[in-house]
């Protein structure tokens, strides 16, 4: 991955909506729609999206630089699709970045995976 950017809704300027990932000349959108649904394409659905321009810190940004290996869905228990799972790492011998993307409420929460030991 080359870059991540994070879009927040106009009036709720912390709640993230939507994640851009860029892999090379191409972009991933991954938006928190409505329904408390992911959807996955190569547009925003909603464009009225404000990009925060800030420092945050995300699990996010420790993937950059590194290939995308693995993307796993993940469905609730009421059938939605509402999570996305991705392993960042340079092969299967390197320390990976699982990072966890979760619709909640309609924004976006994003965790570091991580074994437990």
């Amino acid at each position: 991955m080359s870059s991540v950017r994070v879009f927040v809704h106009p009036d709720l300027p912390k709640e993230h909506v939507v994640i851009s990932f860029q892999f090379g000349s191409r972009n991933i959108f991954v938006e928190a729609l409505d329904d408390d649904t992911l959807q996955v394409s190569s547009a925003m659905n909603n464009k009225d999206y404000i990009e925060l321009i800030s420092d945050y810190s995300s699990p996010l940004l420790r993937a950059i630089g590194q290939p995308l290996r693995w993307v796993w869905t993940m469905t609730n228990n009421n059938g939605y699709f509402d999570g996305i799972q991705m392993e960042f790492a340079e092969s299967a011998k390197s320390d990976a970045n699982i990072i966890q993307l979760q619709v909640i409420a309609s924004r976006i929460e994003y965790r570091l995976v991580t074994p437990i030991d």
